[in-house]
C-alpha cells in the first residue's frame, strides 16, 4: 500500500499494535492517514498539530489539507 501511495519503506512506521498518537507527536508527523475511529478519537485528546485524514471517508482523496 505504501508503494502505491508513493512512499518508501523508510516512511512507514509500525507501532506493534500500540496506539499511534505518542509516536506521531514524538516524530513530528503533521499529516497521518487513519482508518480507525478509536485512533482518531484518541489522537484528538492530545494538544498537537497532527492532521488526521480518515481514509474510511470515500472522498478523502478529494479533500484539501
Amino acid at each position: 500500500m505504501a508503494s502505491e501511495m508513493g512512499l518508501s519503506g523508510n516512511n512507514v512506521v509500525f507501532t506493534d499494535r500500540q496506539l499511534k498518537a505518542e509516536t506521531l507527536i514524538k516524530m513530528g508527523i503533521n499529516i497521518h492517514f487513519e482508518n480507525s475511529d478509536f485512533e482518531l478519537q484518541y489522537l484528538n485528546t492530545f494538544n498537537h498539530n497532527v492532521v488526521v485524514i480518515m481514509i474510511t471517508d470515500p472522498y478523502w482523496r478529494d479533500l484539501v489539507y
